[in-house]
């Protein structure tokens, strides 16, 4: 058998491994873009009724996190509270475009893009702009057109409208304000803690919220402690040890509390000069003084030179 796996081996690879290869990559395709296809039927929110695809919303959300990402003052609404919005405005704004009769042809849609994607050699750079779609989360060319299309198409519309009834920024502010305000949506994010002095649970609740995250509330591990260092000094005025405590404490810190060995002293030597104008002698005294030390006083022997 190996001896004919051997002889027969390009033979092999030719008609089982290379099939079982192109089976594997046809599969993954294909779930790939079964993924991408749920993907786009599944429904982010409904905008006056209108469907926004949860492909479009998680592109949304991938850009907010992106321009966030580096900023030392974070906005106060979450990522996903203006990933929405965003989301909504971009269908607000093909809706009112849809109704003025207002479109932008592909060629506008591409220059811009062009423009986006131009690299410092003022050529287009194809491979930059498939890196950005991936990490973006945009599934084509195609989409990300009409996510551009969508921006174009709103300044289309406001340029209509100011040129037709000539309206102030204001006004054009309230039009969009009021669009927001009576838009429907099937869901929307807002952080809960605003909103926890309103909840009135009961008991039911509760008790099942805390079997659903018993782990949030377990008991955390005991030790037995033995002694716990600390600074005497910060205690002091609050110790109060017993008799025992002190014996105990002094014989274990007896050392410190021996009385030097005390010596019998003959003589104590010190500097006379010091005590000069303290001493007063009587002329006996110095008479005696005098007969004692008569060598010290005695007088050379003359000379004569």
């Amino acid at each position: 058998m190996l001896v004919w796996f051997r002889e027969n081996r390009g033979r092999v690879v030719h008609f089982f491994v290379w099939p079982l290869i192109v089976v594997f990559i046809a599969l993954y395709g294909s779930s790939q873009l079964t993924n991408r296809r749920n993907m786009n039927q599944l429904t982010a929110v409904r905008v006056n009724g209108e469907r926004v695809p949860r492909s479009e919303y998680l592109a949304a959300s991938e850009q907010v996190r992106q321009r966030y990402t580096d900023l030392l003052i974070k906005p106060e609404k979450s990522e996903t509270e203006i990933a929405l919005e965003q989301v909504i405005k971009q269908a607000l704004a093909s809706q009112l475009a849809n109704d003025l009769g207002l479109y932008t042809p592909n060629e506008t849609v591409n220059d811009v893009i062009v423009q986006q994607m131009t690299g410092p050699t003022g050529f287009f750079n194809e491979d930059g702009y498939k890196y950005f779609l991936r990490q973006s989360g945009y599934e084509s060319h195609d989409v990300y057109q009409n996510v551009i299309r969508k921006q174009l198409d709103l300044n289309l519309a406001l340029n209509y409208v100011r040129g037709t009834a000539v309206p102030s920024e204001d006004e054009i502010q309230r039009t969009l304000d009021s669009q927001k305000e009576t838009r429907t949506a099937e869901m929307i994010g807002f952080p809960s803690e605003d909103y926890l002095d309103q909840v009135d649970a009961t008991t039911d609740e509760l008790k099942q919220y805390f079997e659903e995250h018993k782990e949030r509330y377990r008991f955390p591990k005991r030790m037995k402690v033995d002694y716990v260092m600390a600074r005497p000094s910060e205690y002091i005025g609050e110790a109060t040890p017993d008799e025992e405590s002190l014996e105990r404490w002094f014989r274990s810190e007896r050392e410190k509390f021996l009385i030097p060995p005390e010596r019998d002293v003959a003589a104590y030597v010190f500097s006379q000069e010091a005590f000069t104008d303290k001493v007063t002698f009587t002329e006996e005294e110095l008479k005696t003084q005098y007969e004692e030390t008569k060598e010290r006083y005695s007088e050379p022997e003359k000379f004569k030179a």
